[in-house]
């Protein structure tokens, strides 16, 4: 099991890649934004198309921190839905009051 995780991770990180042209993909996009951002950020996500990339670029492992809308409508998760996670960290007594960051992570390859 170790090994075929390990294996995972090794393809997930193959993926990270700038082609000779210049050019990149959601999976490169992905990983610098996750190198940007603090462990604990909370990720709001409508990646429609592109989800599954995002996730294997982000991995996400903290309860709370990863929301997504499963499915598309580009823009369902802007606005109050995109800030209501932050807010309930506040008013949630058994979570910790922090300066989390809240990425809203929005787009589609289509």
């Amino acid at each position: 099991m170790q090994r075929l995780h390990k294996e995972k991770l090794d393809t997930i990180a193959s993926e990270v890649k700038i082609s000779e042209n210049g050019n990149f993909a959601t999976s490169y996009l992905a990983h610098q934004i996750r190198k940007a951002c603090p462990e604990d950020t909370i990720w709001v996500i409508e990646a429609v198309t592109q989800t599954v990339l995002v996730a294997d670029q982000l991995q996400a492992n903290l309860p709370g921190s990863w929301l997504n809308c499963g499915g598309g409508g580009l823009g369902w998760s802007g606005g109050a839905v995109s800030l209501s996670p932050r807010f309930a960290y506040f008013r949630i007594p058994s979570l910790k009051p922090r300066a989390q960051l809240l990425t809203f992570l929005v787009g589609s390859r289509g």
